[in-house]
């Protein structure tokens, strides 16, 4: 069983991969996690679907971002200055399927590892940030609830509304930076519940590996 500082590791990994993933990369991700779903019989899919739906918003912000800011062939050349390109549309749609498959890995750690697991974990990496006065047994339980705050978006955060008048893509940029806003306020007024961190043995110097082939994988691709 890969250890819960793999993880979160691997986590790491396929978040900063995906970040300037194209779509080899993206297709070797989505088998990844398709494979490791189903060796869980697809267990908490569903709930990754439905965070993925809740975060419709920023889809159409990174849409707006990309489809009208990359200069290239226009999509319409009826439009002619004010279509978007296609050059825009393809990354568009890679930046959109990266974050799917991103919310997919984060749901996946969150269904597999115990919230004790986790905290452990997270309390692990941490430990170095103890030197700028931090303490990393709180700052894993905040981020641990920041975690927990994800899918109930839709509780968190009201509908969007579009000022009669204003700019529509300031309007969904606000709108977006409000929800990341609301969220780490959630987390950061949330009592600290009591979570049983459990002592575990370090990960076997072989599970080192994992997210450096993964990261070589991405890379490459």
């Amino acid at each position: 069983m890969i250890h819960p500082v793999i993880r979160i590791a691997l986590l790491g990994t396929a978040a900063a991969g995906l970040a300037a993933a194209d779509w080899p990369a993206l297709a070797l991700g989505a088998a990844l996690l398709i494979t490791l779903y189903a060796g869980r019989r697809f267990a908490g899919l569903g709930q990754a679907m439905a965070m993925a739906r809740r975060l419709r918003i920023f889809y159409l912000t990174i849409a707006l971002v990309y489809l009208w800011f990359t200069p290239g062939e226009p999509l319409w050349a009826a439009l002619g200055p004010v279509s978007p390109s296609r050059a825009g549309l393809w990354l568009a749609l890679e930046r959109v399927g990266a974050l799917l498959l991103l919310v997919a890995a984060v749901q996946l750690l969150l269904q597999s590892t115990t919230r004790g697991a986790l905290l452990a974990a997270i309390r692990w990496w941490a430990r170095p940030l103890v030197v700028f006065g931090l303490e990393p047994q709180r700052l894993a339980l905040r981020l641990v609830l920041v975690l927990d705050s994800l899918p109930r978006l839709r509780e968190l955060v009201p509908r969007p509304s579009m000022p009669a008048g204003a700019p529509r893509l300031s309007a969904v940029a606000d709108y977006a930076a409000d929800t990341v806003a609301r969220v780490l306020d959630e987390a950061e007024h949330a009592p600290l519940p009591r979570v049983d961190v459990p002592e575990s043995a370090p990960p076997a110097c072989w599970q080192w590996s994992l997210p450096l082939l993964l990261g070589a994988a991405l890379w490459y691709l």
